[in-house]
């Protein structure tokens, strides 16, 4: 790998790192509040416009909720031999 491509590479490894972080933290604030709706008989949330204070929309908006953090916990934390072999393939196809 030549030293352009590293310098890239390494570039939007820290992105990833830093979006990864962004996501875990963020998405961990809404999973908060979605599971507190959740839990809340009373509470109601928004699908398409539409208030609803029915469970099973509830539950679908935690496990949907869920799944921020989980991809930025990924992101922040896999290692980076992998990160390294797909981003350069990525900036390969995309130069």
């Amino acid at each position: 790998m030549d030293e352009a491509l590293k310098k890239k590479v390494d570039t939007v490894i820290a992105f990833c790192r830093l979006g990864g972080g962004m996501f875990a933290i963020i998405g961990a604030l809404i999973l908060f509040f979605f599971v507190q709706a959740a839990l809340d008989p009373t509470a109601s949330i928004t699908i398409n416009g539409i208030a609803t204070t029915e469970q099973h929309a509830k539950m679908f908006a935690v496990v949907f909720c869920a799944f921020i953090p989980i991809f930025g916990l990924f992101l922040a934390f896999v290692p980076e031999k992998h990160l390294d072999k797909w981003i350069t393939v990525i900036v390969k196809r995309l130069s």
